[in-house]
């Protein structure tokens, strides 16, 4: 049985590539590297230890998905956070 699921963190992307909190101001990866520490980093111990990474547009290239990812997963390393990302759409 699967059910629904809600994440600790969500984090838009846009089709350019930019990712950004609800407020819609990009993240930078300093920025970046300290939201991931604060919900997933060594003190912290949620339920789930994934990110929802909202895909604003459906149309977007897949690269842009690769790209994130790949800066999720290099910021959550910096940050000493056990998270991965999973995508989703609105």
């Amino acid at each position: 049985v699967i059910l629904p699921a809600i994440l600790p963190l969500t984090i838009h992307l846009a089709a350019d590539g930019t990712l950004s909190r609800v407020s819609g101001e990009p993240l930078d990866d300093a920025q970046l590297i300290a939201l991931l520490a604060e919900h997933y980093g060594p003190e912290r111990s949620p339920a789930l230890r994934a990110v929802a990474v909202q895909v604003n547009d459906p149309a977007t290239d897949r690269a842009v998905d690769v790209t994130a990812r790949a800066r999720l997963l290099k910021a959550a390393a910096t940050a000493k956070a056990w998270v991965v990302p999973v995508f989703t759409l609105p």
